[in-house]
């Protein structure tokens, strides 16, 4: 039988089980699927959705450095705040349509 605990069971208390309590709950882990699962709430979809757009994309980037006029740097900083995106992802779409087109 799989121990219940009141918090989660971190490595550590993992490592102590034995290789019994260990293979039941894998065993456990390999019987839950999706449909065993509960709806996110609007909260966790919200921070998913933080998570994903954060690191979501593993992409090789560089990291440079540009000069810009400082009320160009406030509007676009503004731009990006109110577009719910970065200062980083706003260039990165500005350069890309520009390339596009």
């Amino acid at each position: 039988m799989i121990r219940r605990l009141d918090k989660p069971m971190t490595g550590r208390d993992f490592d102590k089980l034995s290789a019994q309590e260990k293979e039941a709950i894998y065993q456990e882990c390999e019987r839950i699927g999706a449909e065993n699962g509960i709806p996110l709430t609007p909260s966790q979809r919200a921070q998913h959705a933080r998570f994903e757009k954060k690191y979501g994309k593993k992409r090789s980037a560089q990291r440079v450095q540009v000069s810009l006029e400082k009320a160009l740097l406030k509007a676009a900083d503004r731009f990006a705040a109110e577009h719910g995106m970065s200062r980083s992802q706003m260039i990165e779409q500005g350069i890309r349509k520009l390339l596009a087109s």
